[in-house]
């Protein structure tokens, strides 16, 4: 068991094969009577388990089926538990089905007509309900979320204490708001974390708002362009941390989505905004309030501000930041192809007449840095479609010719 669950947790490729051999091997050593007892319902667990890491229902089901036949042919420690249908559950919800909400909801069903009629030892827990929710937070249906944590607290209060709904299942409806698009997906964000800080002042909630809660209803303003919605929330943030809650200290993520907002915002402040974020950022990372200096990450979402304006000059500054930050040692500010995808995107808004031979010359920076091993990738269809745009914007007479000879390259390429 301790070398199938090795396996479980290796993140290996292979794991989902070597682990079933693993179980092939204990069932055959139990028949020979090499082994004293055959594979219980850890064993089966930690198997799916394996499959589930990779989303992959087809294997895990099958393994479920096996332990069930194992246990109906008389191996009562083969008995399936709480914790092997919740790993079923869990594989749905990584599978990145369409199907994924409706198969875990029928699992959750499964378990409590199971529970109900004594083939199942426990009902459904916090960890079950929160993984179908998370089925649907995946697709961003706040409706079916929303049922399945109504629900749970319904099993709750009917005496199910483990069911009990904890910071994490808070965490996955804010969450699933804020990848709704519901044009209320900010003030349902908004009205959970009230919610959360209202329960746990009074007992209710165990845990307070971390920063990953925090996180995602910024994340839902940001969707939104709301920079003043955002500030809000990271200024709650930081209260929160000041008043003692160590869990909501901000971090790396927080001050990108807040960038982004701005980067969103369409406001003509924007480049500035997110700027003056960016200089808070590294001062913060050097007096030791924040863990983590800028990342690529953040550096794309200032530059992103400035190239929504065509500000070339600004765009590029930010550039040349990013690039001195990495040779100074920070390695997760290494410019990427966004980085240069992003710049070229600026000149084609920029409307200036240099526009094509700017991008064109970024291009081939692009393709002699991959070449060199300082870019990770070389230019894609992203790159050619925004120096095709720099083209048709620029109305020069040679436009056409240049557009033609890119649209070819990019066929070819790609």
């Amino acid at each position: 068991n301790v070398l199938i669950d090795c396996w479980t947790k290796s993140n290996s490729p292979d794991a989902p094969r070597e682990a079933v051999k693993l179980l092939d091997t204990i069932i055959a050593k139990y028949k020979s009577a090499d082994l004293d007892e055959g594979p219980n319902v850890v064993t089966y667990s930690s198997v799916m388990t394996a499959y589930a890491k990779q989303g992959d229902v087809v294997g895990a089901q099958k393994v479920f089926d096996r332990m069930q036949m194992d246990y109906y042919a008389g191996n009562k420690a083969a008995k399936p538990d709480i914790r092997s249908y919740n790993v079923l559950i869990d594989c749905w919800t990584k599978s990145n089905s369409p199907d994924a909400p409706r198969e875990a909801v029928k699992l959750l069903d499964t378990i409590i007509a199971k529970y109900k009629s004594a083939d199942l030892d426990e009902g459904p827990n916090v960890v079950t309900y929160s993984s179908v929710m998370t089925a649907y937070a995946k697709q961003g249906d706040v409706v079916g979320a929303q049922k399945v944590f109504d629900r749970m607290q319904m099993d709750y209060y009917a005496g199910n204490k483990a069911a009990k709904p904890d910071i994490q299942s808070y965490s996955i409806l804010v969450d699933c708001w804020a990848k709704s698009n519901h044009k209320d997906s900010s003030r349902g964000a908004q009205k959970l974390l009230d919610t959360m800080i209202d329960k746990h002042k009074s007992r209710d909630l165990d845990g307070s708002p971390d920063a990953v809660t925090y996180n995602s209803v910024m994340s839902a303003y940001a969707k939104q362009g709301d920079v003043v919605g955002a500030q809000k929330v990271l200024d709650r943030m930081q209260m929160d941390y000041d008043a003692g809650n160590k869990a909501a200290k901000p971090n790396i993520r927080s001050y990108n989505v807040l960038i982004d907002c701005w980067a969103k915002s369409n406001r003509p402040d924007a480049p500035r905004g997110a700027e003056k974020l960016l200089n808070t950022m590294i001062d913060k990372n050097k007096s030791g309030e924040l863990d983590e200096g800028p990342n690529a990450v953040t550096y794309c979402s200032v530059m992103a501000a400035y190239a929504k304006q065509g500000d070339v000059d600004g765009a590029q500054k930010v550039l040349d930041r990013m690039q001195m930050d990495y040779e100074a040692g920070n390695k997760a500010a290494k410019p990427d192809i966004r980085s240069y995808n992003i710049l070229i995107d600026c000149w084609a808004k920029s409307n200036r007449p240099d526009a094509p031979r700017g991008a064109e010359k970024l291009l081939n920076t692009m393709i002699d840095k991959n070449k060199s091993g300082e870019l990770d990738e070389g230019p894609d269809a992203v790159t050619y479609n925004s120096l095709v745009q720099a083209w048709k914007s620029s109305r020069l007479p040679q436009g056409p010719h240049w557009i033609q000879k890119l649209e070819k390259q990019k066929e070819l390429l790609f």
